[in-house]
């Protein structure tokens, strides 16, 4: 049984000019509370621009949108951005103070919401940046400051959170940090889009459905594994390359006859450590 709807899309179409080609039609997407749902896709396909409709910065053209069980033309400018929290592909885009404190109290202070050091500590605290309290953010690292995105965003206490594209430019350790960050946060503020188009940093994140956006449209939907075990050039179709980790099952299933689909990086290693032990005999090294 499903959870409440917090985000659901009816048949959405978007065009930015009456002459213009539709940049998305006939979406429907459908975000349940608690849930992390990943939004794929290659570069152009229109996946931030429907981030765009989803906090309400853009009216579709067709079909209909609800937050929360409401239309989105009944929330207020105000509700919107207490409700929903985004980090933009490029954190520099929303820094504007000279301190790290100084850059989520002025976030809260905007929204009228009263802050203290200690909730200031508290949310550096989540995003692992405790330390870096009177430090000027335009100094920090790219990863530093794609966490501190993160926590301007959830500094509001938003119901949904929208991440987009957090991994550009990361390497691998970074991306560990923030998909466990991700991860928590989850359970605590309730539900989670990631928009990427990084499919192993997908198999970092606790993710409970998939959709595939390619030109403008959802070609693909359902649990992780459903949709990464499909075959390759599927994916290569649409401009996406299936995670390692999951190449690397799919040769040990061919391998020695199984069919299992793990899909999160633990759950692969966990899988695999079993495969070996039980068939040491019939893989050839």
């Amino acid at each position: 049984m499903h959870s409440r709807e917090v985000v659901v899309l009816r048949d959405v179409w978007f065009k930015y000019l009456p002459e213009q080609d539709y940049v998305l039609r006939s979406i429907n997407i459908v975000v349940h509370e608690a849930e992390l749902v990943a939004i794929v896709g290659p570069n152009g396909s229109g996946k931030t621009t429907l981030a765009k409709i989803i906090m309400g910065l853009a009216r579709p053209s067709k079909g209909t949108v609800r937050l929360f069980g409401r239309d989105i033309k009944e929330w207020s400018w105000n509700e919107l951005a207490k409700l929903i929290g985004y980090v933009p592909q490029n954190p520099k885009h929303i820094f504007c103070n000279v301190t790290v404190r100084d850059e989520l109290k002025s976030t809260l202070e905007s929204l009228g919401m009263k802050t203290s050091d200690e909730d200031i500590a508290k949310l550096l605290e989540e995003v692992g940046l405790e330390e870096y309290l009177d430090k000027n953010p335009f100094k920090l690292s790219w990863g530093e400051q794609k966490r501190l995105a993160i926590a301007i965003a959830i500094a509001r206490n938003p119901k949904l959170l929208i991440v987009d594209e957090p991994t550009i430019g990361l390497d691998y350790c970074c991306k560990e940090k923030i998909a466990s960050i991700l991860n928590s946060l989850k359970s605590s503020i309730g539900s989670v889009i990631v928009i990427t188009h990084d499919m192993d940093f997908l198999t970092l994140l606790d993710v409970d459905r998939i959709y595939l956006i390619y030109a403008g449209q959802v070609v693909l939907s359902g649990r992780p594994e459903d949709v990464m075990y499909r075959p390759s050039e599927v994916l290569e179709k649409y401009g996406l390359v299936k995670p390692q980790i999951i190449e690397v099952v799919e040769k040990v299933n061919a391998a020695i006859g199984l069919k299992g689909r793990p899909f999160r990086f633990e759950d692969v290693a966990r899988y695999l450590r079993y495969v070996l032990e039980l068939h040491k005999s019939k893989l050839s090294v």
